[in-house]
């Protein structure tokens, strides 16, 4: 019930055939910005942080003063306090948020609901999977599929995609759940020594969400609504110097991302907008500078007839700190939103996936409804 699928879909495994336009319906989601797409694009554009001050634990900041540590809870979850309540409480409040913008879709019988989730025991998901099931009676004709593989979730997007397009389902909804601001997970990055400081620009500052996508096939003869946003193409690399951007040169990200464009058929000189998710770690923000630097290149490096654009970068976890196995689906969420905002109007937002440790880099290509 409880999936690890790195093994099945590895870079090295990966198909080299076109990928599959998924169409997305509809987005659920909820999260410490709030429960509405403009809200979350309104916050990430405007580089709001949500964190707030932690009630116990403190952190000394560059001055070896002491502050309290920063967090980013999603208000109205005070009464649970377990991690796995918490996941369910935002599974369950981001997944009927989808479906009740998408009602017919749970009327056909080929349905899955792929839900990733940072490692449980096998009773707390079953025990998920029942109060989903209570809470949400339409879902007993769909099939609920629990997954344990953050580091692999750009290929097992893909794969989904494939599944779609090749008839297993009728539609797949798509999400991620975690929660991160129990006291133990903020006590661990405290010893750790990378819980952010009051007024510090580097650190970690836990933070939890849920966020699923409604997805269909490209089906040119079928009548269907606008959707939100189109998935055109994914890509994932292997990253083996994870974590050391301070002195060693990463390839990874930059590579799932020429990739994702080789496939999408655009260029970097043309994308404006880019959905980041490394963390705000200084090894992080090192490793995006070597990215920026190599696929945005100055004026100097520009080819000749082709003018330099520094793509606007929507920093997912500045604004809401670190979210687990709710990443991607949250930035494919914040990709969405920002096609609703039409000033300037975006044709194509590149989602640049991965950090930290983890040693796979992921990136995918969303084109605008219209």
């Amino acid at each position: 019930m409880f999936e690890k699928r790195l093994s099945v879909d590895s870079p090295a495994e990966a198909s080299p055939r076109p990928f599959p336009q998924t169409h997305i319906h509809a987005v659920g989601l909820v999260c410490a910005a709030g429960d509405q797409l403009y809200a979350l694009l309104g916050a990430v554009g405007t580089n709001l942080s949500c964190a707030i001050p932690h009630p116990v634990l403190t952190v000394p900041n560059s001055e070896g003063e002491e502050g309290a540590a920063l967090f980013a809870p999603v208000p109205g979850l005070e009464l649970h306090s377990g991690r796995e309540e918490r996941i369910a409480e935002l599974a369950l409040h981001a997944l009927g948020t989808a479906l009740a913008e998408c009602r017919d879709v749970l009327s056909g019988h080929r349905v899955l609901v792929s839900t990733f989730l940072p490692p449980m025991a096998e009773e707390d998901i079953s025990d998920l999977e029942a109060l989903l099931r209570e809470e949400i009676p339409a879902l007993n004709n769909a099939i609920l599929r629990f997954s344990s593989c953050e580091e692999g979730v750009v290929a097992a997007l893909e794969s989904l995609c494939v599944e779609l397009a090749s008839g297993t389902w009728e539609a797949v909804i798509f999400g991620g759940v975690d929660s991160l601001v129990g006291i133990e997970n903020c006590r661990e990055l405290l010893r750790q020594g990378r819980l952010m400081a009051p007024h510090c620009a580097a650190g970690v500052f836990p933070g939890e969400a849920a966020a699923y996508l409604v997805l269909q096939a490209d089906r040119a003869d079928e009548d269907s609504t606008r959707p939100c946003a189109t998935l055109i193409a994914a890509s994932q690399a292997p990253e083996p110097h994870a974590g050391q951007g301070g002195d060693k040169k990463m390839n990874g990200l930059a590579q799932a991302l020429t990739e994702a464009a080789d496939r999408s058929k655009i260029r970097f000189a043309e994308v404006g907008e880019v959905v980041l998710t490394l963390s705000t770690e200084t090894a992080n923000q090192l490793e995006w500078h070597q990215t920026l630097m190599c696929l945005w290149p100055t004026v100097g490096e520009v080819s000749p007839g082709e003018s330099p654009i520094d793509p606007q970068i929507l920093r997912l976890h500045s604004t809401l700190g670190e979210l687990g196995a709710a990443t991607l689906p949250l930035a494919l969420a914040l990709g969405c939103a920002r096609f609703e905002f039409e000033h300037p109007r975006r044709s194509s937002i590149l989602v640049a996936h991965g950090g930290g440790e983890v040693p796979l880099r992921g990136a995918v290509c969303l084109r605008s409804p219209e």
